[in-house]
């Protein structure tokens, strides 16, 4: 593990000295990024404590419910399939093939001649 890693795993260990307020916060910045998955196990466990325990404030128990969402449900990235990519070949290629929508206005007020502001 990284030094930083340990250290944001002590902190948010620390019962006596920090905050529950600061321990929620450390134990984000272990879940934010790729940490170790004995890490990622023991701010889990962590924040399940304080999210199970009714003796916590609100405020603490919505953090730790947040970041445990977050932790659970990590954001998925749509799979492209060919079936798919297929179709948006085929969407684009209409969509550079249909005349641009600005040259279609000015044909229609200038009769279909190119002027400039001037002419």
């Amino acid at each position: 593990m990284t030094r930083a890693i340990v250290a944001l795993l002590q902190i948010m260990s620390d019962t006596e000295d920090a905050p529950l307020r600061r321990r929620i916060q450390a134990t984000e910045a272990l879940l934010a990024y790729e940490a170790p998955q004995e890490a990622v196990d023991q701010a889990k466990a962590f924040l399940t404590s304080v999210f199970e325990d009714a003796e916590q404030s609100v405020d603490d128990r919505l953090d730790a419910l947040k970041l445990m969402r977050k932790a659970e449900a990590r954001k998925t990235v749509p799979t492209v399939t060919a079936e798919n990519a297929r179709k948006n070949r085929e969407l684009w290629r209409q969509l550079e093939n249909r005349p641009s929508p600005r040259k279609t206005v000015q044909g229609r007020f200038m009769g279909g001649r190119s002027k400039g502001l001037g002419g």
